[in-house]
């Protein structure tokens, strides 16, 4: 298996993933993803590669609105 550097657009598309780009190299690009892995921890992922800025988790605040 030969592992390749990312390109830009990839790269953006790793870290909007909220990964770093640094410990992870690209196997394949298929039409809609990136498969990518860490040697360090032998995990391989597919991603979404239209994927373009990192979305926290959004919390929901519920308040009680009875008096």
């Amino acid at each position: 298996m030969q592992f390749r550097k990312f390109n830009r657009k990839q790269k953006e598309c790793v870290r909007a993933h909220g990964l770093q780009v640094s410990k992870w190299y690209l196997i394949r690009e298929t039409e809609f993803s990136l498969v990518i892995h860490n040697p360090e921890t032998k995990q391989t992922l597919p991603i979404d590669k239209f994927v373009k800025e990192f979305v926290t988790a959004h919390t929901v605040r519920v308040t009680n609105k009875e008096h």
